[in-house]
């Protein structure tokens, strides 16, 4: 099952955050990426990511590069 139903913020530096849940199949006969990607933008800085699983249990990534892949499986 991966990562699916993972909410997941990206936290700037100077705390502008973004966000998206992790979801595959929307749509009629959809079908979606397994990818969550986040627009940093030319300057961003490291930024802090947060991932809330189904259920409730949390993972804080901290200092990620733009740039950086970081492979999310549920625990």
């Amino acid at each position: 099952a991966g990562a699916i139903g993972a909410r997941v913020t990206v936290t700037h530096a100077d705390g502008r955050t973004l966000g998206g849940q992790f979801v595959v199949g929307t749509g009629f006969l959809g079908t979606s990426s397994p990818v969550m990607i986040f627009g940093l933008g030319a300057d961003a800085k490291p930024v802090r990511v947060d991932v809330v699983w189904p259920g409730g249990r949390r993972k804080r990534f901290v200092k990620i590069r733009p740039g950086t892949t970081l492979k999310l499986r549920r625990p």
